[in-house]
């Protein structure tokens, strides 16, 4: 499956704290799947971006995030310890659903819900 998103379609944004202890802010979008995380920064004056993640469905994010234990490959959550703040637009068609999930997967990590227009 090719992902694709309009920028136009943020949903919200992941933090992630790396291994020196620093924090890396990734921007979330709906797009042709449930969630794709996006990498975003300037360098030499230009726009650049990379995929850092995403969830393709609700059933692909069970499995990352540990909550489908069916999966034997799978059954921890992948992200658990690495991303520590999750804040997503409730007004997001996929926001609600995304954040169902998140509360079942994480023990100790924020999730806020926030409304602003699309």
């Amino acid at each position: 499956m090719a992902l694709n998103w309009e920028w136009s379609d943020k949903m919200g944004e992941v933090v992630q704290l790396g291994a020196n202890g620093k924090e890396w802010t990734y921007n979330i979008y709906g797009g042709n799947a449930l969630a794709i995380i996006i990498a975003e920064w300037t360098e030499d004056g230009s726009e650049k971006y990379m995929l850092h993640n995403f969830f393709a469905d609700e059933a692909h994010a069970k499995r990352c995030l540990g909550i489908d234990k069916k999966w034997e490959t799978y059954g921890e959550n992948m992200f658990e310890g690495d991303y520590v703040r999750w804040r997503l637009n409730a007004k997001h068609p996929k926001a609600i659903k995304l954040a169902k999930l998140l509360v079942q997967a994480y023990k100790n990590v924020t999730i806020e819900l926030y409304t602003e227009e699309e």
